[in-house]
């Protein structure tokens, strides 16, 4: 949290030495959104059973704030959050078995790319980011879990005046469940060094907010 806190101050500081320009198309652009999340299992031992945590389709809400680094390029810091509960489905048994309310958060940063001239009315955006998920269950036997994640999202801002606009997205996001690494040496070609992460954890993400120029 402290280093979320930390980027965004960093950015207010960017925005107050930049020189803007006389269309006024660098700055800081910061929105409010509410929509709906589903999707989310994995595969998990628990207790002495083999089966799946699935956690449930629910709303989800957040904030982020954008610095346009170049005409058509942003960076984008988010912090987004959905509160629903979850179940374990034993592989060897039938049905589910609750296990209570989870609040899981989202920290990312991004590189957004604007397509167009971003002084259109209707500008569309993608991206792709990297953060940090955590899954905060309510349940006192269940831990709470730390996962980086990475994001991919696409949309389009629909600007009504100078500052104000809506802006509709959607976003998969995917916390890494494991990652890999090696060192390989040989005598002709030198040494390489491989990293590797993968998920089976898959969320989808559909909202809407206002966006203000600042």
């Amino acid at each position: 949290m402290k280093i979320i806190i930390g980027s965004f101050l960093l950015l207010f500081s960017l925005n107050s030495l930049a020189q803007y320009s006389a269309d006024d198309s660098n700055g800081l652009e910061v929105s409010a959104f509410y929509g709906y999340r589903f999707g989310g299992k994995v595969d998990v031992f628990y207790g002495p059973d083999l089966g799946y945590i699935k956690i449930n389709d629910n709303a989800a809400y957040g904030v982020d704030l954008s610095y346009r680094v170049r005409n058509r390029f942003m960076l984008n810091l988010q912090w987004s959050r959905q509160d629903t509960d979850m179940d374990f489905y034993g592989y060897q048994e039938i049905g589910a078995e609750p296990l209570g309310d989870v609040a899981v958060e989202y920290f990312m940063i991004s590189a957004l790319s604007e397509a167009g001239n971003p002084l259109s009315q209707v500008v569309p955006f993608g991206g792709a980011g990297i953060g940090l998920v955590v899954a905060t269950p309510q349940e006192r036997n269940l831990d709470t879990a730390y996962r980086f994640a990475f994001t991919l999202q696409g949309g389009v801002k629909i600007w009504l005046n100078d500052k104000v606009g809506l802006r509709l997205r959607g976003a998969m996001l995917a916390p890494m469940q494991w990652g890999s690494g090696g060192l390989f040496c040989s005598t002709g070609s030198g040494c390489n060094i491989g990293v590797g992460a993968s998920t089976t954890i898959l969320q989808g993400e559909f909202s809407g907010g206002v966006v203000v120029k600042l």
